[in-house]
């Protein structure tokens, strides 16, 4: 006759002892499994050689064979978990907290194993409540249960449980924000503008370090001596010709010998030739952003110092108005 299930040996340290009994008595049930004689020769050959020869020196000098099912489960259950003292698992009760990750589900499935033999009776639904409520060691949670003036367990664990859900919930969407977005080391508030050249103006902030009516930097320029100046350059109040924004930028050409254009020549696939440049800028491109709420003056990064054009837009454009 084929039976349902299968019951393996009894390992101490693996498993309690009212666990494996509670499964050696489901097997039963499966397979109608009555005779108490019966019971009693499948636990005696299902338990293993060590849990038997325990069983064996629990009983002598009588033999395991001559107690009922029954006597063997009560002998081997004082043996291993001897009854504890409800004082001692009432006061684990009542200090348990809930433990750092521990999900609410588990916290309370802990409650239960140990008011086990606390003997709470009817009480036991009310117990596990308020140390729900008391133990649950998040503020959100707790507030959120407080708030209820009248709480069942079952409506503790739900609100508990659909509170937790929820901030998981909105962890996990940050992280796939941040994931999708990319990376900054502080939050940047401006848009930088194409300025055209001859245009280009800097804002004074309060926490700036640079003077913009000289240049200098360890003052302000309300406090600097050439404020009342008149800028040799453009005429106007306020700054030195040094930093004056107004003045055009002086590009100085340098001439390509003929000896050297026809270098450049050398090869048919050599079309145009190429003028180097020398420049000398008012300074760098500049603007000002909002970084982490604090004005900020910052130089924009063009990524090139020079530009490149063609001999014929150069004489084009540029040569008739050229000092």
């Amino acid at each position: 006759m084929a039976h349902f299930g299968k019951v393996t040996e009894f390992i101490a340290g693996k498993e309690i002892w009212s666990q494996y009994v509670e499964r050696l008595e489901h097997f039963f049930a499966a397979n109608g499994i009555t005779d108490k004689a019966k019971m009693q020769s499948i636990l005696l050959s299902s338990i293993g050689p060590d849990a038997y020869k325990l069983l064996r020196n629990l009983v002598s000098p009588a033999k395991p064979g001559e107690k009922s099912y029954k006597e063997l489960v009560a002998i081997m259950a004082k043996h291993q978990h001897p009854t504890p003292s409800e004082i001692v698992q009432r006061c684990k009760f009542n200090s348990r907290q809930r433990k750092q990750g521990e999900s609410i589900a588990t916290y309370v499935a802990e409650l239960r194993a140990i008011a086990e033999f606390c003997n709470y009776g009817d009480k036991l639904d009310e117990m596990l409540r308020d140390r729900l409520v008391c133990g649950v060691n998040d503020d959100r949670i707790q507030c959120s249960l407080l708030k209820r003036s009248e709480l069942t367990l079952e409506k503790a664990l739900e609100i508990a449980i659909s509170s937790e859900t929820a901030s998981h919930n909105a962890t996990d969407l940050k992280k796939a924000s941040q994931q999708s977005s990319p990376s900054t080391s502080a939050n940047v508030e401006g848009v930088v503008k194409s300025i055209p050249k001859g245009k280009r103006t800097r804002k004074s902030t309060a926490k700036s370090t640079t003077c913009y009516s000289c240049g200098g930097r360890n003052h302000d320029s309300k406090d600097c001596w050439f404020k009342d100046s008149i800028c040799r350059s453009c005429g106007k109040k306020g700054h030195i010709e040094k930093v004056c924004r107004s003045k055009k930028i002086k590009q100085v050409i340098k001439p390509v010998t003929n000896a050297h254009r026809s270098e450049t020549r050398q090869s048919e696939n050599e079309d145009y030739d190429l003028f180097m440049l020398q420049t000398r800028k008012d300074g760098p491109l500049t603007v000002e952003v909002n970084i982490n709420k604090i004005p900020t003056v910052m130089e924009v990064d063009t990524g090139a110092s020079l530009s490149i054009m063609t001999e014929t837009e150069f004489e084009t454009e540029f040569r008739k108005s050229w000092p």
